[in-house]
């Protein structure tokens, strides 16, 4: 419980990174997916049932606090994290590299869901598009190194920590 709990905080403070209108990379309109971070970790590391709901939230939050179009970051977060449940049953993440990879190979799905999408609602200049969210993956890229490290930690605090707080339960 308190992992996810460090979990929902971690996703608030990254929130509130990728939507501040004051950052130095808000003011050229390319902002990095640092939610989306934290769903590719959340596909690795949480159960099946706990990682859906936290995709959902987390697709929800960016939908309420960026103004998107309902169900579009919960659509996109959900079906990366199905994809990355699927690349489980055949491959280990546990490097930082690995983590980069999968990255690289959500940020295909992305691409490929925005694309369907806009090809159905949106008359769009596909290079202006293109390069949009070419310099959007270049940007959460090369953040993802810190953001899988802060939550490396969350993950292995549970593991480092014998006892919850002093209560003398131990925590296995």
């Amino acid at each position: 419980m308190l992992k996810k709990l460090f979990y929902l905080a971690t996703a608030v403070v990254l929130l509130f990174l990728q939507v501040h209108p004051f950052l130095p990379f808000g003011r050229t309109g390319i902002r990095p997916d640092l939610m989306f971070i934290l769903v590719v970790y959340t596909g690795v590391c949480c159960s099946v049932l706990s990682g859906a709901a936290l995709c959902f939230v987390l697709g929800y939050l960016v939908e309420i606090f960026s103004g998107s179009s309902p169900g579009f970051y919960i659509t996109v977060y959900l079906c990366a994290f199905i994809s990355i449940r699927f690349f489980l049953k055949y491959f280990s993440f546990d490097s930082l590299t690995k983590l980069s990879v999968l990255l690289l190979v959500c940020f295909g799905i992305k691409f490929s869901l925005l694309l369907f999408s806009f090809y159905f609602t949106y008359s769009y200049d596909f290079y202006v598009f293109r390069k949009i969210f070419f310099l959007e993956a270049f940007a959460t890229f090369i953040l993802s190194p810190f953001v899988f490290w802060v939550l490396r930690i969350i993950e292995n605090y549970k593991k480092e920590t014998p006892y919850f707080f002093g209560s003398g339960k131990h925590v296995v």
